[in-house]
C-alpha cells in the first residue's frame, strides 16, 4: 500500500508541480475544492495501515487564512474467520482552519487545525445473518502542508497531520469508550476559483 501511495505522490509532483510556469496565488475571497488521497495509521480489522479518501471545500478569507469543511472515508479492512466475515470503515466530517506561513506564492506552506465528528462501523456477516456495530465520537487534528500551484487555479497539497479520535461508549452493544491517535499523510488535488 505504501508503494502505491509513494508512486502516486511522485506522479502528482511530476505532473503538477514541475511543469508549472505560472505563479500561483491564494486569492482573498476565493474558494477551493479538493480531492484527497492518502495513507493513515489507524487500528483496523486486519492491520493499522489503510488508505484514506476524501474531499474538502474552503473559503479564503485573506491571503493567510482559510476555513472550510472536510470529509474522509477509510476502509479498515476485512477478515474471514471460520464462517464469519468482519469488515469495517471509518468516516470523519468536520471543519478546519488553514493558516499560511508566508506571503502567497507558487509554493505556500501552511499550518492546519481542525475538528469534527467521527464514526466507526463494523459489519459481521455470515451466509445466514448480517449485524453491525458502530461507535461515534469526535476528532481534532493538527497538521502542516504546502499548497503547490501547477497553474493559476490548480495544484497539489501534500499534508501531514496528527489526529486524535475519541469514541463514546455504546451501552446497547456493550462497547467501551476509547480514544486513538492517527497519523495521516495525504495529497490533495485542488482547484481554486474566484477571488481578487
Amino acid at each position: 500500500m505504501f508503494r502505491i501511495f509513494r508512486t502516486f505522490c511522485l506522479s502528482a509532483l511530476l505532473l503538477f508541480a514541475l511543469p508549472a510556469v505560472l505563479r500561483g496565488q491564494v486569492a482573498s475571497g476565493s474558494g477551493d475544492a479538493a480531492f484527497t488521497f492518502g495513507y493513515t495509521h489507524v487500528k483496523g480489522v486486519t492491520s493499522s495501515s489503510h488508505y484514506v479518501l476524501g474531499g474538502s471545500g474552503a473559503f479564503n478569507f485573506s491571503h493567510y487564512v482559510a476555513a472550510g469543511f472536510e470529509y474522509t472515508y477509510t476502509p479498515l479492512g476485512s477478515e474471514t474467520l471460520s464462517i464469519i466475515t468482519d469488515s469495517g470503515n471509518q468516516r470523519t466530517y468536520g471543519g478546519f482552519g488553514r493558516f499560511s506561513l508566508v506571503a502567497p506564492g507558487r509554493i505556500t506552506p501552511y499550518l492546519l487545525a481542525g475538528g469534527g465528528a467521527v464514526n466507526e462501523k463494523e459489519v459481521f456477516a455470515t451466509n445466514i445473518f448480517i449485524t453491525t456495530a458502530s461507535q461515534s465520537g469526535y476528532y481534532y487534528a493538527l497538521g502542516a502542508g504546502a499548497s503547490i500551484f501547477g497553474g493559476r487555479h490548480w495544484g497539489v497539497r501534500p499534508e501531514l497531520r496528527y489526529e486524535h479520535q475519541q469514541f463514546g461508549a455504546n451501552n446497547r452493544l456493550n462497547l467501551n469508550a476509547f480514544g486513538q491517535n492517527d497519523i495521516q499523510l495525504t495529497v490533495q488535488l485542488f482547484y481554486q476559483g474566484g477571488g481578487k
